[in-house]
């Protein structure tokens, strides 16, 4: 085996028992902060968040063992497409179980409580707003980036507005268990910045100054940028009770 063959299981394995150990704690969660799979629905449903956990949690290992057995024949891009499409499906299965779970609780003569918490919508217009110009500003620069550049660059943030925009509907994208709004807003908050720092790199290739002096000097305000965006998250979940 060559060191690249090495490498590549080495990093299956390890990744893939990392997802086999997240199952493993997401299917025997018992709704402690930060563990298990949480959305809004499975903060409304003790049901819900029993099921998604269960179904989850068997994804992720199956997952994870599939990703360990791709390392020996997949070559790493490969082993990223599987990753990425692996954990979009595992989501959406637990995310449609989540929503039956909670449906049918509602509707459930038998039940011996009925969700009725009302849920307002965090308004994150223009947080979104602010990202579609910055993104827009990025596709007017991107024919003069490299290639591969503009793609992962313009993958991220278009990633970026898509969370934004789950982070506005909070049955779907609740990850604390008040409703309040806090952690959408500074989510969005810390997405936004991050995208304005994406794009501000790419207008420093575009221009020719990333590896100029002014880039270099730059380097630690990008740096100041990144853990205030890490404290904006971090601070607006306690405030709402993710920890």
């Amino acid at each position: 085996m060559n060191p690249y063959s090495l490498l590549r299981v080495l990093y299956g394995v390890f990744l893939g028992l990392a997802f086999v150990i997240g199952g493993i704690l997401t299917s025997t969660s018992k709704g402690e902060p930060g563990v298990g799979f949480r959305i809004g629905y499975t903060y409304l449903s003790e049901r819900a968040r029993k099921k998604a956990n269960n179904v989850t949690g068997i994804g992720l290992i199956l997952l994870g063992v599939l990703f360990m057995l791709s390392s020996f024949f997949l070559p790493l891009c490969g082993m990223f497409v599987l990753l990425i499409g692996g954990v979009a499906v595992v989501l959406a299965i637990g995310y449609v179980v989540a929503r039956r779970e909670y449906e049918l609780e509602d509707i459930s003569r038998e039940a011996l409580e009925k969700p009725r918490k009302s849920i307002e919508t965090p308004r994150l217009g223009k947080y979104l707003i602010t990202q579609l110009v910055l993104a827009f500003l990025f596709l007017l620069m991107s024919p003069k980036l490299p290639r591969g550049m503009a793609f992962v660059l313009g993958s991220v943030m278009a990633l970026i507005i898509g969370l934004t925009l789950l982070a506005s509907r909070p049955l779907v994208f609740q990850l604390a268990p008040k409703f309040s709004g806090i952690m959408a807003r500074g989510f969005a908050k810390a997405l936004t910045l991050i995208s304005a720092l994406i794009t501000f790199e790419a207008f420093l290739v575009w221009t020719g100054f990333e590896n100029d002096v002014l880039g270099i000097l730059l380097l630690p305000i990008f740096l100041l940028v990144i853990f205030y965006a890490a404290y904006v998250m971090l601070t607006s979940a306690y405030e709402e009770g993710y920890y």
